[in-house]
Formats: structure tokens, sequence, C-alpha cells
């Protein structure tokens, strides 16, 4: 993994996910893509999933290229979710038809046991993609 997409998924990490203290609330990157054709930003697709519901969000984020380190846009939660309440398998459609998927987290990184808590989200997205013959949106 470059330099690049490292600090990408970390400067997302520590904006996005979380895990609330006392509770047992976990917020966490499902899936990231990056969008990297213009020259003073990248558009970086994130999709977010709680531990509390089936259903995803997401959003797309700005990345300044404009500075000597990339900087996220810090006003990026004052938009609405872009993706709202969907599936898993049509996140990953989405994520796919925006760019390059540079990151995947299925599980939650918070759970305590086998972490196995999205085996049947699993299986959905393994099901759709095994009846897909495209991995990319048309343009």
């Amino acid at each position: 993994m470059d330099q690049k997409t490292e600090t990408i998924i970390t400067q997302l990490k520590n904006a996005l996910e979380r895990q609330e203290p006392g509770t047992n609330d976990h917020q966490w990157i499902m899936g990231i893509s990056i969008n990297d054709d213009r020259k003073q930003c990248a558009i970086v697709r994130v999709v977010l999933k709680t531990n509390g519901s089936p259903y995803v969000d997401g959003m797309d984020i700005l990345f300044d290229k404009t500075r000597d380190q990339l900087t996220m846009d810090t006003n990026y939660y004052q938009n609405s979710p872009d993706f709202m309440g969907g599936t898993v398998t049509d996140s990953f459609k989405w994520l796919r038809c925006h760019g390059d998927l540079i990151y995947q987290q299925m599980d939650d990184p918070y759970a305590i046991g086998d972490g196995i808590l999205e085996v049947s989200a699993v299986n959905e997205l393994n099901q759709a993609e095994n009846n897909s013959n495209e991995s990319r949106c048309s343009k």
C-alpha cells in the first residue's frame, strides 16, 4: 500500500470510526474507493457500518492535493449521506462505480468474540459478485 493510500485511510478512520465508551455502539468504515483523476483533489467514497443495523450509509469526501500533504475536507459532516440506508451489496456496487476499492472491513473491528457479525452480508456480497459480469459502472 502506498503512502497516499495509507494517509487517506488513517485520516478517515480517525474521523469516522468510533466505539462509544460504556455502550455497545460501534461505527466503522466498511469500504473505501478512490477517484484520483483530478489535479487539485481526490474524491474518496466511504461506506460506514454500525453494529446496530444491517444497513449502511456512504458519502464522498474530498481530499485536497494542492499542499505538500493530503488534507481531508473538514466540513464533510455538514452534508447528508450520498448513499443512505442501503444494503451491503448495493454499497459495494456504489463504491466500485466510483473508483478503485482501496479498503474493505466487513467485520466489526470492535466486536468481542469471533468477530463474525456480517456473515450473511459477506455471503450476499459474494453472491452478487458471482452473478455480475461487470465490476465497474459505465461512465
